[in-house]
């Protein structure tokens, strides 16, 4: 499984803080087929919830989620997906849109796919 913590992020440039299986980084993490990819945001941040998590528009993208796409758990602070079967091993860029008090921002991470 992929754990996706986001720890903070920072209105005035949208940029988020992450933990992803327990390292400090940009967001980028990597997972395998048929693996469960989760989003948490951790309470007391400057993130009040995600809005939207979805495919970023760029050539050569490929959708890893097309069976079970990201979708909300409960309040927002959560959300969840599963990679599909037959993901290719390749890059997946995607944009984590989140809601702060100033306002929706947009972040870009990736999730790379392993044999």
């Amino acid at each position: 499984m992929l754990t996706i913590h986001i720890v903070d992020g920072n209105p005035e440039n949208g940029i988020l803080e992450f933990d992803v299986n327990g390292n400090r980084g940009n967001g980028n993490g990597d997972a395998k087929r048929t693996w469960q990819v989760h989003w948490i945001v951790k309470p007391g941040s400057a993130v009040l919830g995600i809005t939207n998590i979805s495919m970023k528009s760029v050539p050569g993208n490929t959708d890893i989620f097309t069976n079970d796409p990201p979708a909300q758990q409960g309040n927002g602070r959560q959300w969840k997906a599963k990679v599909d079967d037959n993901a290719p091993i390749a890059d997946y860029y995607y944009d984590i849109e989140w809601e702060s008090e100033s306002g929706v921002k947009t972040h870009d991470p990736k999730i790379s796919v392993k044999p």
